[in-house]
């Protein structure tokens, strides 16, 4: 069966664009935030192919190469300026919600098969799309640029079902099966979250269609074979590039606890689906709810998806709409613990054009049986006309009100959330009102402060090493704050002295604070042999460091030990160069122990002068 299109589909694919840039289009003057001020420089960037192939263990974009691909184009273009990253951001927007109404058209028409139908399919992707674009809840992915992760597996998930419908109804099969591989497989090389976009697919032929399941099988099984293809580049990925250090069980989130935190979570996005008033870039980590808090949320989560899996066989289409909402929210919101974030709006990226979907096509029966009703009594008066349009004007005026209604005060409310982006102490001052025991969003608000109050800045640096005095991980970023943004090395001494005596093993405090007592030139903190015998400690845990032994250097020129401080940094620079990694600065150092001088520095790099703490995988 073919549905062609025409001048109409254009027509309403033109009036959403016009639509989404006048509700997007303040996003470029949105500044850099949270992740994208850590991973998006000259430091990842600029050292050509080997930056976007190879970043860091904690970044965004590991093991995610084609967006890591176009941040690098952006960079080699833009720089450091963010308008460039904001336009891609926002042009991938556009695309998805272009390829929802492609979707959302074609399943209508493949569910309802009746060719006068071409109009009213039109009119319903059409209210879908505009409505998914536009919700508040999407504004992270289009503003925080290295969260194009979520928006570009949407987009190639999408695109994949997209194409396998058109397989199901096209002559040229064997183009569209090509197009669904190809799309899956630039999904996987976006977020692990497009591995969901075959088991979609699946499901959708099941839901949509009333043909035998091996019959179906039979007939769509290249299909299948093309999209499911892309799960060994993944599986690739994933051993290759591993995010075991914010993903898993190996931190200290349980399983039971990320699972109870994220039944919450499911409420809280449900609601922000209906009333998105608090809108937050940062949750935190996971929580320690009481009992009490939890049990509503985890009883309503659960009678969803029963409710959901109940609909599912009664009603397949209407019920396919709820588990894919389930199923594109399982990855990160289920049971296998995010450490370093217990929740993030982008998550209901695509899940929201599910509920969408589901709550248009809800308000579209109710219309239609309202209508029914009238036609029955209006039947049983005399000056009842002989025929009647199948879908009378009265029918669009309403549907077209009703679209207006919700439209206007999501778009206003975009509009607003956008402008936020370009203030991003405004930003973490809401993420800490919300969640005052979110030491990151501190952080950062700390962070913001410092471009206007200095004063203020360290204030509430202070407040943060008072509130979690007795949590290591905390401490550790906010002795950076003082060392690498406030410049005050005793706080930092102090913060990194109470991390080792909450873990007396963690290597980077030992490291800063060898620092701290070798080089700083600070009477009250200058103590050689303490910071000695740290470096020879650490030393004896990771001999191969080139950072470490670096260090080790420092604190025997401090002792007036130069000749093994030559040795030490000798070994560091080869080292180093077999790593690939500049010697420059250890280069600099050995000729100062040459001339039987120490090392003296101002603040040694850290991480604090751009992130005080990474987010989410």
């Amino acid at each position: 069966m073919k549905f062609n299109s025409g001048r109409p589909e254009r027509l309403a694919l033109f009036a959403l664009l016009i639509l989404g840039l006048l509700a997007y289009v303040d996003c470029l003057s949105s500044r850099m935030v949270f992740d994208d001020l850590e991973y998006i420089n000259a430091r990842t960037f600029g050292q050509g192919i080997l930056g976007w192939l190879t970043p860091s263990n904690e970044s965004p974009i590991k093991g995610r190469p084609l967006v890591s691909f176009t941040l690098f184009v952006n960079f080699l273009l833009c720089g450091d300026k963010p308008a460039g990253y904001h336009l891609f951001n926002m042009l991938v927007h556009f695309g998805c919600a272009c390829m929802l109404f492609g979707v959302v058209r074609r399943a209508l028409l493949h569910w309802q098969s009746e060719r006068d139908q071409r109009g009213e399919a039109i009119g319903f992707a059409f209210a879908c799309s505009l409505v998914w674009m536009i919700h508040p809840l999407q504004t992270e992915c289009v503003n925080y640029v290295s969260q194009r992760t979520e928006s570009m597996a949407g987009l190639f998930i999408l695109t994949s079902l997209y194409c396998a419908i058109r397989a199901y109804e096209s002559s040229h099969r064997w183009r569209w099966i090509v197009a669904a591989g190809v799309a899956s497989w630039a999904g996987v090389m976006c977020k692990e979250i497009a591995a969901i976009g075959p088991l979609l697919i699946v499901m959708f032929d099941f839901s949509f269609t009333t043909q035998p399941k091996r019959e179906l099988l039979r007939d769509r099984w290249r299909v299948y074979t093309a999209v499911f293809s892309s799960w060994f580049p993944l599986a690739a990925l994933m051993v290759t590039a591993p995010r075991t250090g914010t993903v898993g069980t190996n931190g200290s989130v349980t399983i039971l606890q990320y699972a109870l935190n994220q039944s919450v979570l499911l409420v809280q996005y449900l609601r922000l689906v209906f009333w998105p008033d608090t809108l937050l870039i940062d949750y935190g980590r996971p929580r320690d709810f009481p009992w009490l808090e939890v049990v509503p949320a985890v009883i309503a989560v659960i009678s969803l998806l029963t409710l959901t899996l109940v609909i599912h066989r009664r009603r397949p289409v209407v019920g396919y709409l709820g588990l894919s909402a389930f199923l594109l929210l399982a990855p990160t919101s289920s049971i296998i613990p995010i450490n370093t974030e217990v929740g993030a709006e982008r998550r209901m990226y695509l899940p929201l054009a599910a509920i969408v979907v589901l709550v248009v096509l809800g308000v579209r029966e109710l219309v239609a049986w309202s209508f029914r009703q009238n036609r029955r009594d209006d039947a049983l008066s005399p000056c009842h006309p002989a025929t009647r349009s199948p879908y009378p004007w009265q029918h669009i005026l309403l549907h077209g009100v009703l679209l207006a209604l919700v439209v206007v005060p999501l778009g206003y409310r975009t509009i607003h959330r956008n402008r936020d982006y370009a203030n991003p102490l405004k930003l973490w001052t809401q993420a800490v009102e919300a969640h005052p025991d979110n030491a990151r969003a501190w952080s950062w608000m700390s962070r913001e402060f410092f471009a206007i109050d200095r004063g203020t800045s360290e204030r509430v640096t202070s407040e943060i090493a008072s509130r979690w005095a007795n949590d290591s991980k905390v401490l550790f970023p906010v002795g950076e704050l003082f060392l690498g943004l406030h410049e005050n090395h005793a706080k930092a001494a102090e913060c990194y002295r109470r991390v080792l005596e909450l873990d007396p093993t963690h290597p980077m405090a030992r490291l800063r604070l060898v620092w701290l007592l070798a080089a700083t030139g600070d009477k009250e903190l200058q103590n050689g042999q303490a910071a000695l015998e740290l470096a020879n400690s650490l030393c004896e845990e990771y001999p191969r460091e080139v950072q470490i032994l670096d260090a080790l250097g420092i604190a025997q020129a401090e002792c007036g030990d130069f000749e093994a401080a030559i040795a030490t940094t000798e070994t560091a620079i080869d080292l180093a160069r077999t790593a690939g990694t500049g010697t420059i600065e250890l280069e600099f150092r050995i000729d100062l122990y040459r001339r039987n001088e120490p090392f003296r520095f101002t603040a040694p790099a850290t991480s604090a002068a751009t992130s005080p703490e990474a987010s989410e995988a």
